[in-house]
Formats: C-alpha cells, structure tokens, sequence
C-alpha cells in the first residue's frame, strides 16, 4: 500500500520490527523499505538481521519516524512519541496561571487579560529520549476556550494566545531552530472545556467537543486558529491511558484558579456552593439575611433582595448543571459540581425586593461595596444617579431659582449611601469646601414603594480650590405630590430647565408659577429615556421605579432634548411644549 498507513502506535508492534511491519508503520510498500536501506538512509538492523530477513529495534524505528516528521497526520503516532521509558512515572505540576494581554478589540474573541491555568505532566519520552510533556489548558473566567485562538501581539514576537503560553512553558525551546534534524519535543495540548455558540448550542473547541492535540515544539509549531483547524485530534482515552488517569471536563463556567486547582484525578468532583460569577450576590446575600432583623418591618423585603438576586444570578447555571449537561463527553469525567441552594419562590411572590433596596440605600449602616453591588445590579428605586451642576456657568435667574427652592439641611455624622454618592461626585471635582446640604421644598412624598426618608439632603453644595460653586443633586424618580394631576403640572408648569451637567449628564428642573425649582425624574445620561420619563410626567402617568418603556421613533421630544443639552447652555423649554408634544405624538402602546 502506498502513501500514509492507518493509525499505528507503537503498542501494535513488538520489541522488532520486520521489513513489512517498517513499511506498515512508514506509510509505504515494502520495496521501498529495502531501497532505503540499500542506501542507508534507514536505522541499523538488529543483531542476527540477515540479508531476507532484516529486523529492527522498534523504538529505533519510531524515533527514525519522529525524525522523518513522519507523525504530521497520525494523532496515535504523535502519542506515542510522548511514552515514558519503561518504569518511569509521570511527574505532575499544578496550579501555574499565565495570564496573556490581549487588545480590548470588539471583533476579537478575547479582551483584555486571558488567564490560562496549566497542569503539566512531564516524562522522559521512551522514543525520542526527550522530556515529553502533556499540559491540560484550562481557561479562567470570563473567557471561553475560544480565546486560545486569538492572535495577539507578544513581548518578542506576534501569534496566539496558545502560542505565547506555551512559549512561556518552554522557553527555551519552543521557538527554537525549525531545520533541526533531531526528533522534537512533542507537547500535548489538552483543553478540557466546552463553549457554545452563537446560536446557544454546545459546540467544541476546536470543534469537537474537548480536544487534545500534540504539537512539536521543537519545530516551533503554530497554532493559530487555521492550524488547529487541521490538527489531527486523538481519542482523550488515548491520553488517559498514557497518564494513568481520566482527564477532567471543565462544563462552561466561569472558572477560577482555586477550583481548577482542587481537582485530583481518582476523586470527586469539586463542589461549588458559590460560582465565582455570583459572588457579589452572595456576599448581598449574606449581608441581607444578617441584617435584616435590624430593618423592622422591612426586615422581610431586605432578606427578599438578597434572596431575588442570588436566586435570578444562579438560576441559569443551576438549571444548566441539573438538565442540560448533566454529565461529561464520552471519555472524560466532569470535575466539578454546583451545589447552590435554592430559594423559595412563593415567599419572594409575597415580598418588595425594591422595597429592601430603598431601606438598605437609605440607611447608613448598609457597607458601601453593598450599596454599590445593589445599585449596579438593579438600581435605586427612589433616585436616578447624581448629576453635577458648576453653578457659576448658570443664568443668574437659574443660580437665584436653585437658592430659593432649597431649604438648608444639616448633613449627618453617618451618610447613606445616597448621601454619599453625592460627597463622591464633589470630591472627584475638588469641591470639598464650605460643604453645605439642602432639601428641596417640594419633594416627592413616601408611598407604599417608600418606606418614611430619613431627613438627608437632598442636594449638596460646595466650592473648589479655584472658588467655583458646585451643587450636586439626584434627579428623583417621582414628581412632589403638591404638583397633583397632569392638568395641575400643566397650569402650574412654566419652564422645562435643560441643564447641561458635568460629564455628559443634564438635569431637567421644572419652574412652577411661584418661581420654584423642582427636579424632575428623567434618566440624566440618556435623552431618550429622559424624554420617556418626561412624557409620563406630562401625562400624568405614574413615574416610580421601573424600566424605561417605548417612545414612537419619530417622537421628536428626545431630539429637541438633545439639541438643547449639545448646545452646553442651560435654556428653558416651555412646559406647554412639553406637553403638547407629549400628548400629539403618544403612541397606543405607551404606558399598557
């Protein structure tokens, strides 16, 4: 037969090898065997060989296969370049992290850091006399086996991330002279992960489900995404049987050091009971089922916020883990189990996870990594994030407006973290003197969302080193109830105050017919969602926590919002525009 034999290693062949076997293991007929060593190109024969009946060492011969780069496409050859000599045991090494910069492209399928977790196997290879060596590759959290793939730019030179992590585990081999005639360091390269799609499907890395593949890193193989497409994969049966243990499958995940590393072959799973992807909600979770009891009749709506997001950030991986992958691919066992308690779902039917969150942000007793974690996840329920006003930049009516529509309030010993906020984005702008606090005169009244407010300021004013004036303020996510009825905004309603504020955020403050000012609630880094909070104001719609719901596209009130605020002068707009616009362009499904 001519050309590449069927996959051989070699257990298929014993201490020699015949003149027909060579050729079987060459890839070529039997005559060409005999030409080859009629011009000695081919390893001596054994020791009572005869001119008919030529035999060879067998381990001779695969090391003259490895020279001869004869296992390109043979996976079970290249694995059995990785043999331990007879009696030598695998040496194991746990626990490396290489962490590879990448550029934080959109297009690119890693970004930023990738950190890859290496568990090495090395041996002195029965064949090739070289240090042989099996990495299992595991890819940490947030970035899938996909990142392998990515070309980046390294400290000496260009190529994947594969690429310059196994340069830093063979460093002074893997790039080393590629016309070396000698049989190469071979390295297997197992990735024990899964990633799906982008359909949702489970689909492998590279392809086919967890790979392994042997590279010779003598020769300085790449491994860019079109070479790992056509690198012949082998049976991970194959692999396990030449490290005397089953390989782990690691389920898609976000992954960390500690859990990779707490995996021993012949043992359990490990068990997480708290996924590193989830560990803000459950240090929220912790925090809300010690304190609640400090909360008196929210105590039941606080222990509901910590227990509605712990139950909405882990229900997809438990779900996952329970049914739609319960156990590994053929060939490999799963290393590790999420044991993640579960959460009564008729008793948060019967409890206000926003009412938790309001007394928790109200209090100052809350940990500001708490607040900060609740705000980021899900919001505060009673104001929109600060805004910061340079009230020296403002119309002189506009600064005298603002002074008489604040009544001065005492700024307490223990700020919530509300309260805090607004001491944040004034130290970030150097205005930390003469700081003052001010609540509203109309102000938005506690309703059954609301427990009873704690007298804090509702706006802090304060100057900088080079004496402007400063004013920091949180858009309310309610109107005062002293405005009443849409009809009472419209009659009482002058002016909408477009106010264009400190990194791109606008404040949006009503003039009533008595000359005061009021803060209206209106997202302030978005003018279209402004304008949808605007238009529930005009209304007379309800405009208490909730996600921001559509506006017809050719609704002109959020350009004209834009416009006003690009212009980076406060201008007022009529409120009766205001109005009108609101009530000719509503579209049937606003406000259902």
């Amino acid at each position: 037969m001519i050309g590449q034999s069927p996959y051989i290693t070699i257990d298929d062949f014993g201490d020699t090898m015949t003149t027909s076997e060579f050729a079987r293991a060459y890839g070529v007929v039997r005559t060409r065997i005999s030409q080859l060593r009629g011009q000695n190109l081919l390893p001596p024969t054994t020791e009572g060989s005869s001119p008919g009946q030529a035999q060879w060492d067998t381990g001779e011969v695969f090391r003259f296969l490895a020279q001869q780069r004869r296992d390109e496409n043979n996976p079970a050859l290249r694995l059995s370049l990785l043999r331990p000599r007879a009696g030598v045991t695998w040496s194991c090494s746990r626990g490396q992290i290489i962490t590879v910069d990448t550029p934080r492209d959109s297009w690119s399928p890693a970004s930023g850091p990738v950190s890859v977790h290496a568990t090495t196997y090395t041996a002195n290879a029965l064949i090739t006399g070289c240090t042989a060596a099996v990495h299992l590759l595991v890819v940490l959290g947030p970035h899938s086996p996909l990142t392998l793939e990515a070309s980046v730019r390294g400290p000496e030179r260009d190529g994947s991330v594969l690429e310059l992590v196994l340069s830093q585990l063979h460093p002074d081999r893997f790039w080393a002279d590629h016309h070396n005639s000698g049989p190469g360091q071979r390295v297997a390269v197992v990735v024990p992960q899964t990633w799906p799609s982008e359909e949702g499907l489970r689909q492998p890395y590279p392809r086919q489900g967890p790979s392994a593949f042997v590279l010779d890193v003598f020769r300085g193989e790449g491994v860019d995404a079109e070479t790992l497409a056509r690198r012949p994969l082998f049976d991970v049966t194959d692999v396990a049987a030449t490290l005397g243990h089953q390989l782990p499958w690691w389920p898609q995940g976000h992954l960390t050091a500690d859990i990779v590393t707490a995996w021993e072959p012949g043992t359990e799973p490990v068990t997480v009971t708290v996924p590193p992807y989830a560990a803000q909600q459950y240090d929220i979770l912790r925090w809300t089922e010690r304190a609640a009891a400090g909360f008196g009749d929210d105590a039941d709506d606080v222990r509901s916020l910590g227990r509605q997001l712990w139950q909405t950030r882990t229900s997809g991986p438990r779900d996952y883990m329970s049914a739609a992958q319960p156990d590994a691919p053929e060939g490999w066992i799963k290393a590790v189990r999420w044991k993640l308690d579960a959460v009564d779902h008729d008793w948060l039917a019967r409890t206000n996870m926003m009412s938790g969150a309001d007394a928790v942000l109200d209090s100052p007793a809350t940990p500001r990594h708490i607040a900060q974690s609740i705000v980021s996840y899900c919001g505060d329920p009673a104001v929109f994030s600060p805004v910061l006003l340079r009230l020296d930049g403002l119309p002189e009516q506009l600064q005298q407006a603002i002074t008489d529509s604040v009544d001065t309030e005492p700024i307490p010993a223990e700020a919530s973290w509300r309260l805090f906020s607004l001491q944040q984005v004034l130290a970030e702008a150097g205005a930390t003197t003469a700081v003052k606090g001010a609540r509203w005169r109309m102000r938005p009244a506690p309703t059954e969302n609301r427990p009873p407010a704690r007298r804090e300021p509702d706006v802090l004013f304060a100057y900088d080193a080079d004496g402007n004036h400063w004013a920091a303020l949180h858009p309310p996510r309610e109107v005062p109830s002293e405005l009443g009825t849409a009809e009472d905004i419209l009659a009482r309603g002058v002016h909408l105050w477009v106010i264009p504020a400190e990194q791109d955020r606008t404040a949006y403050l009503l003039t009533t017919d008595e000359g005061i000012l009021i803060p209206l609630p209106a997202e302030p880094r978005d003018a279209r969602n402004a304008a949808y909070w605007l238009t529930r104001v005009a209304l007379g719609q309800p405009s208490h926590y909730g996600p921001a719901g559509p506006l017809r596209l050719d609704h002109p009130l959020p350009d004209l919002l834009g416009h006003t605020a690009a212009t980076k002068i406060a201008a007022p707009i009529p409120w009766s525009t205001v109005v009108d616009l609101a009530t000719r362009f509503k579209d049937l499904r606003f406000g259902t």
